[in-house]
Order: C-alpha cells, then structure tokens, then sequence
C-alpha cells in the first residue's frame, strides 16, 4: 500500500483499509478520528496511551470543538483554529462546519479569508498540497510528483501571488 490508507468497495459500502500505525496515523487527517477510536480500535492502530483514555462520539467529539471555537478570541483566530481542526481530523471539521454553516462560513471563506491569506506566512501551520514557485520552474514536475497524488485525486487547485 503506497499510501497510509485505500478505499475498498464491500458489498456494505465502502471501508478504509488502514496502512500507517501510531503516531502516524495521527498525522493522517482523512483518516485520524481522534477520541472517537474505540478501546480494541485504538489497540489494533497502536494508539494505545497515544490518545486521552475517554473514548467520544462524534457527537461529543463536535460539541467540544464547537466550545473551544466559540472561545477565539476573533474571527482569524477561529480561523486559525478551523485550519487546525481540519489539518488534525478532517471528519470532525466537516462535522463541525456543517453543523454550523451559516456561522463559519463567513470565518472558512469571504471576508476572513482574504486576512487569512495575507497572514499566512505568520500562522502557517502545515503544508496542505504542493508548492510551485514561477522562480523555480525547474522544479514543478519534481514538486508534482514528489506530492504523490494522481491527477484523479485532485479535488482543487489554487493558484496565489503569494503576496
């Protein structure tokens, strides 16, 4: 398995067929549910002692997030802080901002967005794609390919002046 995880088609739907372990598997935020693990789950992934031993419902796990997102102190803040989110569990920020679209929307896209990217070089936090650089062309096919997706797995491309 190249990747940390494929999907595999089963007559009851879809399953993930984890690859990584551990600590890594903590860095796979497509993948990673954080305390929604179960006990045997977590002992099967090698997350034992890795996570807080309660073990959350999605439920649970979205309404602590949502607390903790209403406590930023501005709107750049949560949205560093849903940035966060998304870079450490992707399930539960989908959950999250679908709960609460009208509310976020404005925080994930326009108007905070545009401070967001000004500031970006100061709250960056993890690199979420492949950078390309007009100063060195050289280097994009490299660049492309050690990012490691096929074209059918792009979703988005955004393209900035970075400044």
């Amino acid at each position: 398995m190249d990747r940390p995880y494929e999907i595999v088609s089963t007559d009851s739907g879809p399953v993930y067929r984890v690859g990584v372990r551990g600590t890594q598997l903590m860095r796979e935020p497509l993948i990673f549910r954080g305390t929604a693990f179960t006990l045997d789950q977590r002992a099967e992934l090698g997350l034992t002692g890795l996570l807080p031993a309660g073990v959350s419902t999605l439920e649970g796990q979205t309404a602590r997030v949502y607390a903790q997102y209403t406590r930023q102190a501005d709107d750049l803040a949560k949205n560093v802080y849903l940035t966060a989110l998304r870079d450490r569990n992707e399930v539960l920020f989908y959950r999250l901002l679908s709960e609460h679209l009208e509310e976020m929307l404005p925080i994930v896209y326009t108007p905070t967005i545009g401070q967001a990217i000004e500031r970006y070089s100061h709250e960056y936090r993890r690199p979420r794609g492949v950078f390309l650089s007009i100063d060195h062309q050289e280097q994009i096919e490299e660049a492309l390919a050690n990012f490691g997706r096929r074209a059918d797995e792009v979703d988005l491309i955004v393209a900035t002046d970075s400044e």
